[in-house]
């Protein structure tokens, strides 16, 4: 995912699925001077800083 596309996800009230490794994630916070994302696994509540470039629509 694009750091454009990720800060819309963020922004949107809309809900939108994401996912980190096929798991499905809410995104938490964008850094957009590091390239990475706060996220939580929806499976399992556990919280990620993870790259952008590796959550999926």
């Amino acid at each position: 995912m694009k750091l454009k596309r990720a800060e819309e996800i963020f922004n949107s009230s809309d809900k939108i699925d994401v996912f980190y490794r096929n798991s499905p994630v809410w995104i938490n916070n964008v850094d957009p001077n590091k390239d990475n994302v706060d996220i939580t696994l929806l499976d399992s509540n556990t919280i990620m800083n993870v790259p952008i470039w590796d959550l999926r629509e």
